[in-house]
């Protein structure tokens, strides 16, 4: 353990933000988003672009994105599986949010969780 208390303590609190179900699947998701626009990406920063090329893979891109949003509930679910997997190689319980009866400032979750989770 270290001596310095304040290094501990911001490393302890890091270490539990680092460790929570929604920063590691905000990691999954960001992941995916950057796989998909990667290409593009390096298309657009080199400097003899080739405009059909780049015209060519936006398209792919855009496309994809699509494919994303039209199958959501697909594309989460394996991405929760990538979830599952980092949770259990780190031993990291999964739990659902608490939800009340009436909420004002959003939508009230699903009570019923098996849909990703398989644990409902």
């Amino acid at each position: 353990m270290w001596n310095d208390y304040d290094t501990s303590d911001k490393a302890r609190r890091l270490r539990s933000c680092i460790l929570n179900i929604e920063f590691i699947l905000c990691l999954i998701i960001l992941n995916k988003g950057f796989a998909l626009g990667l290409a593009l990406s390096k298309c657009l920063q080199t400097t003899s672009i080739d405009l059909k090329e780049a015209m060519s893979l936006a398209k792919n891109t855009k496309q994809a994105l699509e494919e994303i949003r039209a199958n959501a509930d697909t594309y989460f679910r394996e991405m929760f599986e990538q979830v599952k997997l980092m949770t259990t190689q780190f031993d990291i319980e999964i739990k659902i949010p608490r939800t009340a009866k009436r909420q004002t400032n959003r939508l009230n979750l699903a009570k019923e969780t098996q849909k990703f989770t398989g644990t409902g």
